[in-house]
């Protein structure tokens, strides 16, 4: 590819996607796959006028588009997914390489998995010579390594899932002036970018990935470099997370200026604000898997009432024990139990039983002893763990082999069933400082009460999922009667889900709100760099 490269193999051959799929260490999550040309791929996946339009763009993105019947690939390429990743060839090689006789190639990133894609030849020939049967390299070499592009239509218009190769570092216009204060901002941990502002516009990074290794770290430090020095920008504030424990916090820390630490949900907020070149007073609905709140806390189902220099949370999701701490982010199945324990009391242990198989009942023990007694039990307001719940009692997910593989899969299964729109009724409450408490608990009850019923697998996550668009919407029209404020910003990585988004868009326009989405960036952790940006570069152009 144009960024780094490519793992090829047959998507129509079992033997060789299995086989990738072990060498690369990959158990489930999609791969892309390019097909020869526009034709071709509508032989795989329905596309609609926006998708195709995508697709031959000259950015040449991945678009996700429903499978097609028949289309005669490998299971393996996309398993449990009703979804394809299609992209068309974007260099003159792929061409050549298209004209083999097969309906489409996988074409993942050229790395292990969690690692950074190689684009050097000795990188590549070294660190994929355990996966790559062969190797087709160039003599120009590649500067500045970008994954490809992913996208997918949301609202009926294009939405980023990963912004990187043909849209990175295309800027964003900020709806004020930077001259003389210009920011570095590094982002979170997951899917990073990083941001440098420049006489009013923010440029943001090809996507980084997860800063969870050596390899990793390195590729951001280049990519933060390399921002400021094609910028020529010497960032007189380095703006970061909370979360003191960020391998971006602590490169924030070495800078040598001065730190603006940024809310993780309200950067999320704050990179809408951004796109839509807006400094007013929103309602920040930020739903997402994490992030460090205030007073050390895990948030993740928020509702803030803000602009671009502060915050106030004005509501929340029902907070859940996260049993056993980041362990419970790959076991959906935990989270099951942990609502299921809060929804029904001491009904929970059969109805774990039964629903939640995989639980053995030493690992009930286990985890209804450090529930009970606090240990390694952080709270979490997450939205992105009560999909995982959901996904779980429903027999869907159970383990996460990637971040948020629950959730896909479970809106997976309630396309199937998206004309329903029956939903579980969910109390809302003010707690003692008068913020709003969305009682997500109810919502599992009826959830259960659905499927002890005999109720599809479908139906339960299609009713599922707009509970919560029902739930967010009735806590947004509270805020608004208490705050008058009428503009809703939804942001976070939850907001990837295209029925939840599509749902709760509708609800909210059905009730007067302008609604405004990320189309620039991604609502995932990819754009909270432009909203660390922009909340620092405005703090300090009205300082």
């Amino acid at each position: 590819g144009l960024g780094g490269f490519h793992l090829a193999c047959d998507a129509g051959s079992e033997t060789a996607v299995a086989a990738l799929r072990e060498r690369k260490e990959r158990a489930e999550k999609p791969f892309a796959i390019m097909a020869p040309d526009l034709e071709a791929a509508r032989e795989l996946v329905i596309l609609s006028i926006e998708e195709e339009r995508l697709l031959s763009s000259a950015a040449r993105p991945i678009v996700l588009a429903r499978k097609k019947a028949g289309h005669g690939l490998a299971e393996s390429v996309a398993p449990k997914s009703p979804d394809f990743g299609v992209m068309l060839p974007y260099t003159p090689l792929h061409h050549l390489l298209m004209d083999e006789p097969c309906k489409a190639l996988v074409m993942t990133s050229g790395n292990v998995t969690d690692e950074p894609i190689a684009h050097e030849n000795d990188e590549a020939l070294s660190r994929l010579a355990g996966i790559a049967d062969g190797f087709l390299l160039h003599d120009r070499d590649i500067h500045i390594r970008a994954d490809d592009s992913v996208m997918r239509t949301i609202a009926g218009k294009p939405a980023f899932l990963r912004r990187s190769r043909g849209y990175a570092p295309f800027p964003v216009r900020l709806p004020f002036g930077t001259e003389g204060s210009e920011v570095l901002a590094v982002g979170p941990e997951l899917k990073d970018t990083v941001c440098v502002t420049r006489n009013g516009y923010a440029f943001v990074s090809h996507h980084i990935g997860d800063l969870m290794n050596a390899a990793a770290y390195r590729a951001f430090r280049q990519a933060a470099d390399h921002l400021c020095n094609i910028l020529e920008v010497t960032p007189t504030c380095v703006a970061c997370d909370m979360h003191p424990d960020y391998l971006s916090t602590r490169y924030a820390e070495e800078r040598g200026v001065p730190i603006a630490r940024i809310q993780h949900h309200h950067a999320h907020a704050a990179s809408v604000l951004a796109e839509h070149g807006r400094t007013d007073g929103v309602i920040g609905v930020s739903f997402d898997g994490l992030g460090w709140g205030e007073h050390h806390e895990v948030w993740g189902g928020e509702f803030l009432v803000c602009d671009l220099s502060d915050f106030e949370r004005a509501g929340r999701i029902e907070s859940m024990p996260l049993a056993g701490g980041d362990a419970a982010t790959k076991r959906p199945e935990r989270m099951a139990y942990a609502y299921l324990r809060a929804a029904f009391g001491d009904d929970a242990e059969a109805l774990a039983k039964r629903l939640v198989p995989s639980l053995s009942d030493h690992t009930r023990a286990f985890l209804s002893d450090i529930m009970q007694q606090g240990v390694n039990c952080p709270l979490t307001s997450s939205v992105g763990r009560l999909f995982d719940a959901a996904s779980a009692l429903l027999g869907v997910c159970t383990v996460n082999t990637f971040e948020g593989q629950a959730a896909i899969e479970l809106d997976g299964v309630a396309a199937a069933a998206a004309d329903d729109e029956q939903c579980y009724h969910t109390r809302i409450e003010t707690d003692s400082s008068g913020a709003f408490i969305a009682h997500t608990t109810d919502i599992i009850k009826g959830l259960v009460e659905d499927i002890l019923n005999g109720t599809s697998t479908a139906a339960c996550a299609a009713r599922f999922h707009g509970s919560v668009a029902r739930m967010a919407a009735e806590t947004c029209v509270q805020i608004r009667e208490k705050t008058g404020v009428s503009a809703a910003a939804l942001s976070g990585g939850v907001f990837a889900n295209a029925l939840l988004t599509a749902r709760l868009k509708k609800l909210l326009e059905a009730q007067a709100f302008e609604v405004l989405l990320n189309r620039m960036v991604p609502a995932g952790d990819g754009g909270v760099s432009l909203g660390q940006a922009a909340v620092a570069a405005w703090r300090l152009q009205c300082a």
